[in-house]
């Protein structure tokens, strides 16, 4: 228990303030004591002295007798003090036995004042004999008659030693109950630090997260009370952070569903606080605005320089709950259209926000546009020619032979016309959309391309144009697709190289393959393709030579009905040109 600090603490407290005490106490009590026995001492010698007078008057002036002298030696003897009776003319008459050799060598100053009235033991007896006795006087009258005095003494190394004896007492019994207080008092102390003590261990022990902590203290006091108390706040603390802890487990595992959802989607999600730092960023916004990894309670318009951001999260902090803009990325050129509201809390908890990346949304619109346009311009023109020769036919051309059967010629090659723009049309808004059912096999890539070349061989023989092909080492190759979608790519292909090919050109058909693909090129000494006309050449309705085009016959939807089946078949298709020299299509296929 010494080594608690506060019962040391408490210990030297009270040793100091019970020596204070008893300093004072014994300083005040010996005082006091001192008092007492001069009162008693003065008492003893003036009760003896009166009894003895009382008795002398019986024989004085008449010398006393044996007995009377033998009274007086045992009443000396029983009081301890030393009588010698007077007559009146001052003779000695009687004296106790005891040895007074001191003080009968100091008795004849004594006689001398024996007629002071009133005379004891005060001042004057110790100027007279100093310390060394004590001594009262008696007057012996008899009827108002006086007859003598009785002269009492004591030693004053007699009162010295009962003095003496009387302090030591009183500082034996001040300092054992001062011992004794102290023991008690220490040992309530202990009980009441070792209380203290056990339930500071449970405060460390719960402090550390040991909520199932019970104290146990027997004192029947508020320490006992306090112990009670603090078992059932352990109970109830250990009852709360368990609940505290699934709550805490519910909302982290919350929270990672919602960072596992948000980091999922496609669409980009940033949050800020009223202060505008970041508290939150998807993948998905970190790959748009490049944001660097360490990005969280950094300032928004450190980590994302577009006014436009900025002004929307100023916007919707001061003025509106719920904003809905796009915004253009042009370092990225992309388009997005970002939805931004508040979040909970007063005045304002922050922003946040959710990017939607509209780029090939507004491309496809574009495309849509562009489509219906060119469409509406390439049935136009058949319609057109087609109405005009009608119309001329009804105005009187139909009986005039030299021109009626060349203007049914020209209504039937543009009736031919809208219907394969029609056809083409159809198939390419089929491949896209999905809507056309393929049959995906394993296709012998040689006959395929044999079928191809003999549909048409006619073509190429009426501009003797020689159809050669190089076929893959490999035997019996086979690609993985659909037998009328591959036979569409081939014949686009071909029909391309057949009109764009002049007179006397040569066409390559060339296949070769590794474990997993099959790539199919072919290659015409045609007119080539510009550089500048090479990335948009698989757009629909694009052609190189417009006026060219028409009047071969084309739609300019072939290529692109090629690129969209080569995707349809998990495939590719790749064009490369040299103006005056040839072109050559190279699709990517999966072997089968």
């Amino acid at each position: 228990m010494w080594r608690s600090k506060l019962f040391r603490r408490f210990f030297v407290i009270l040793f100091l303030l019970g020596a204070l005490v008893s300093t004072l106490l014994i300083s005040f009590m010996t005082g006091k004591m001192e008092q007492l026995v001069t009162q008693q001492v003065q008492q003893r010698l003036k009760n003896v002295a009166n009894m003895a007078a009382i008795e002398a008057r019986i024989f004085l002036p008449n010398p006393p007798d044996d007995t009377f002298r033998s009274q007086l030696d045992q009443l000396g003897q029983t009081m301890d003090v030393r009588l010698r009776i007077y007559d009146a003319e001052k003779t000695q008459v009687a004296d106790t036995l005891r040895d007074n050799t001191k003080f009968d060598a100091l008795l004849p100053p004594a006689i001398s004042l024996l007629d002071i009235e009133g005379w004891d033991s005060t001042s004057e007896a110790r100027q007279l004999f100093g310390d060394d006795l004590i001594l009262y006087k008696s007057s012996i009258n008899n009827k108002k008659v006086h007859l003598g005095f009785v002269l009492t003494s004591l030693p004053r190394s007699d009162y010295n030693l009962e003095l003496a004896s009387a302090q030591k007492t009183i500082v034996t019994v001040i300092l054992s109950t001062y011992a004794l207080t102290l023991l008690f008092v220490s040992l309530f102390i202990s009980r009441i630090v070792s209380s203290l003590s056990e339930l500071q261990k449970a405060t460390e022990r719960l402090a550390k997260g040991e909520f199932n902590q019970g104290v146990s203290i027997e004192t029947n006091d508020e320490f006992e009370l306090l112990a009670d108390g603090f078992n059932r706040m352990s109970q109830q603390l250990e009852s709360r952070m368990n609940r505290l802890k699934e709550e805490s487990q519910e909302i982290h595992n919350g929270s990672e569903r919602l960072r596992t959802v948000l980091g999922a989607m496609i669409e980009g999600v940033i949050a800020v606080d009223e202060r505008q730092q970041i508290l939150f960023a998807n993948r998905a916004a970190v790959n748009i605005f490049e944001i660097n990894r360490n990005y969280v309670d950094r300032p928004l318009v450190e980590t994302i320089r577009h006014p436009g951001v900025l002004d929307l999260v100023h916007d919707v902090l001061h003025n509106r709950r719920l904003l809905t803009v796009e915004i253009e990325v042009p370092r990225k050129d992309i388009i997005l259209s970002v939805i931004a509201s508040r979040l909970p809390g007063e005045p304002t908890g922050g922003v946040v926000m959710v990017f939607h990346d509209m780029t090939e949304l507004r491309r496809l619109e574009n495309l849509r546009r562009e489509f219906v346009s060119n469409v509406s311009h390439e049935l136009k023109t058949p319609l057109a020619a087609i109405q005009a020769y009608t119309d001329t036919l009804l105005e009187g051309g139909l009986q005039d032979p030299s021109i009626n059967r060349k203007f049914l010629q020209r209504i039937d090659e543009q009736a031919d016309r809208l219907h394969m723009l029609i056809v083409d049309v159809i198939k390419i808004a089929q491949v896209e959309s999905g809507q056309d059912m393929f049959d995906m096999t394993a296709i012998n890539l040689a006959e395929m391309v044999d079928e191809c070349i003999q549909d048409h061989q006619a073509v190429a023989d009426s501009k003797q144009i020689q159809l050669r092909t190089i076929p893959a080492t490999q035997n019996g190759l086979t690609v993985h697709g659909d037998i009328e979608g591959l036979r569409t790519i081939l014949d686009n292909l071909l029909d391309n190289a057949l009109k764009f090919t002049l007179d006397q050109g040569t066409i390559t058909i060339e296949w070769t393959a590794d474990e997993k693909r099959v790539w199919i090129s072919i290659n015409d000494t045609g007119l080539g393709i510009p550089q500048e006309h090479l990335s948009r050449i698989f757009e629909r309705f694009y052609r190189v030579d417009k006026a060219r085009s028409r009047e071969m016959g084309g739609t300019g939807l072939g290529l692109s009905i090629v690129k969209h089946l080569s995707q349809v078949f998990g495939g590719s298709i790749r064009v490369e040109s040299v103006q005056g020299e040839g072109t050559t299509f190279t699709v990517e296929l999966l072997r089968a």
